[in-house]
C-alpha cells in the first residue's frame, strides 16, 4: 500500500485473497492515477468485464462484456444521471396512462422523491428512499399502485401525498392508503 500523508488516504493498494478452497482473487485499487475504471471477473468458464462500474459520467453509457467459450455478449446500459434531482418520475397522459411498470430493489437519494402521474399498474418492490423535500411519494391520478418494502429515512414528515379524481387502489407496505 502506498499512503498519501497529505490527503491521508491510500494512493495505491493491491491484494491477493486466498480462500479455504485454494482459490484466489486479486485486485488493485488506486485513487490518484489516471481517470480509469474497469472491473474484470475471471472464472473457469469465462470472463465478465464492466467498464466504468462506479460513478459513470452522466453522458456515458456503461458497457458490460460477457465472454464464454461459446459466445461474446455485449450489454450497453444507457447513460444515467446519478445526481438527478428527482429519484423516480413516472408520467403518462390522461388519455393514455403509463401502464404496468415494475421496479425492484431501489436505493435512491435525491432532492425530490417519486412522482407518479396518470399511471396504472405500477409495482415497486423494495424502495429505500432518502429525500430532502417531502412528501417523498406523490401520486396524481394514479391507479392500482403497489409499493412494497418502502423505507423512508425521515418518518416524522408526511411521506405520501395523493391527489386527482382518478386516484384509486394505492397500497403502501400492505396498507391501502387511497
Amino acid at each position: 500500500m502506498d499512503y498519501d500523508i497529505v490527503m491521508k488516504t491510500d494512493r495505491l493498494t493491491s491484494a491477493i485473497l486466498r480462500f479455504p478452497s485454494g482459490k484466489t482473487a486479486t485486485f488493485t485499487c488506486s485513487s490518484q492515477l489516471m481517470a480509469y475504471q474497469q472491473t474484470n471477473i475471471f472464472w473457469d468458464r469465462g470472463q465478465i468485464t464492466v467498464d466504468i462500474p462506479v460513478n459513470a459520467p452522466p453522458d456515458k453509457s456503461v458497457r458490460i462484456i460477457l465472454k464464454t467459450k461459446e459466445k461474446i455478449e455485449t450489454i450497453e446500459i444507457d447513460p444515467v444521471d446519478q445526481y438527478a434531482l428527482q429519484a423516480i418520475y413516472l408520467q403518462g397522459l390522461p388519455e393514455m396512462n403509463l401502464n404496468n411498470i415494475l421496479l425492484e430493489n431501489l436505493a435512491m437519494e435525491s432532492e425530490k422523491g417519486m412522482l407518479c402521474i396518470d399511471a396504472r399498474g405500477i409495482t415497486i418492490k423494495g424502495l429505500n428512499l432518502i429525500t430532502a423535500e417531502y412528501p417523498a411519494l406523490t401520486f396524481f391520478n394514479a391507479k392500482d399502485v403497489i409499493v412494497e418494502g418502502l423505507e423512508l429515512r425521515d418518518t416524522s414528515q408526511t411521506g405520501i401525498y395523493v391527489n386527482g379524481d382518478e386516484s384509486v387502489n394505492i397500497t403502501i407496505n400492505g396498507k391501502p392508503i387511497f
